[in-house]
């Protein structure tokens, strides 16, 4: 939803009269999508197989913040944001996809199968929602 909203203001921002407003909320919006990654301890899961997606958000996060800059610059061509937010959500599609495998999984295990699991525990031993 965040990603649809950037990518729908940044549009609108190419082609129309800009605002302040408009860019503030893009700006928000992009970090908004930055504070979910950080809270990511990255330096304790990058080398594990089950986190690649995650690192390849991470990282086209990074480039993503000089690519919504050059728009809310005046640069009119938003191709290369699209494509980055196109990796994000299509990376974040699949670590979704990936989560669910193995809440599938926990709920084969006997005694689980009715637990209703919504969440797992993945990372460093906290909860974290699929839907993120």
């Amino acid at each position: 939803m965040v990603l649809s909203d950037l990518l729908a203001n940044l549009e609108i921002f190419a082609v129309s009269k800009t605002t302040t407003q408009r860019a503030e909320h893009i700006r928000f919006r992009l970090q908004t999508i930055t504070d979910l990654y950080t809270k990511i301890p990255f330096d304790k899961i990058i080398d594990h197989p089950d986190f690649d997606l995650l690192v390849t958000i991470k990282d086209a996060i990074s480039l993503l913040h000089p690519a919504v800059e050059k728009i809310i610059n005046g640069e009119k061509n938003i191709d290369e944001a699209v494509k980055i937010i196109a990796i994000i959500h299509q990376n974040g599609q699949a670590y979704r996809l990936r989560l669910q495998t193995i809440i599938d999984k926990l709920q084969q295990q006997p005694g689980h199968e009715n637990d209703g699991l919504r969440s797992v525990d993945i990372i460093n031993g906290k909860v974290y929602d699929p839907a993120i």
